[in-house]
């Protein structure tokens, strides 16, 4: 995990160095008229500023090398921090379109008003590092990718605890009560037998109208 951090950081700050380079080196050339060359079969009448074409090269190339470290240490990290390199295409664009509308509008010494040819460049850098850029812009991509809803791998085990159950209490249902076991229902002929015992009694004499009744009441019952 520290690993990742850091080689996040440093790989983001290689990228940062490569976009600067570029930048100042594209100034450099600007500022000489736009345009320079060194060697080969035609001799240009304008040779490029000492260092600049290294400077240039070892921006583009060293930021692309820094921006695929940066994504190989971003992924041992997890969530979507990964999707911080997008930010590179708005940073580069925006850097150079800076650059051509700078010097398109105050030229270098011999220029006589703007240059619409770099004023143009400028608002079509503008358009293609400020349009992604809305994707950033908006709060909850920004969150999504700052703070990403995945969990901390230590928390995973924590158990889950619903609202409202006090901490520290059992998540395990309560035991559960067997069911009351109902009486069993008295035999059909018994109580035949015993009513007609009964009725027998009542016709002797031994017992009256009232007592035959509760006796009967109390066999039906069980």
């Amino acid at each position: 995990m520290i690993a990742g951090f850091v080689g996040s950081f440093l790989s983001l700050a290689g990228v940062t160095v490569g976009l600067t380079w570029l930048y100042l080196g594209m100034r450099s050339v600007m500022e000489i008229g736009g345009a320079c060359a060194d060697g080969g079969p035609y001799v240009s009448a304008q040779p490029c500023p000492d260092g600049v074409p290294l400077l240039m090269v070892g921006g583009i190339f060293g930021g692309l090398v820094c921006l695929g470290l940066f994504l190989w240490f971003s992924s041992r990290l997890g969530g979507s921090y990964g999707a911080l390199a997008g930010l590179a295409w708005p940073a580069l664009f925006l850097s150079l379109g800076w650059n051509f509308f700078e010097f398109g509008f105050d030229p270098p010494d011999g220029a006589d008003g703007p240059v619409w040819g770099w004023v143009f460049c400028g608002a079509l850098f503008a358009l293609m590092g400020g349009l992604p850029l809305l994707y950033f812009l908006k709060p909850s991509n920004l969150m999504g990718i700052l703070w990403p809803p995945d969990r901390d791998p230590a928390l995973a085990a924590t158990p889950y605890v619903p609202v409202g159950v006090p901490l520290g209490s059992s998540l395990e249902p309560p035991p559960q009560r067997p069911p009351a076991r109902r009486p069993p229902e008295p035999d059909v002929d018994e109580v035949v037998d015993q009513l007609e015992r009964l009725a027998q009694l009542h016709e002797r004499g031994a017992l009256d109208a009232e007592e035959f009744e509760r006796a009967k009441k109390a066999v039906l019952d069980g």
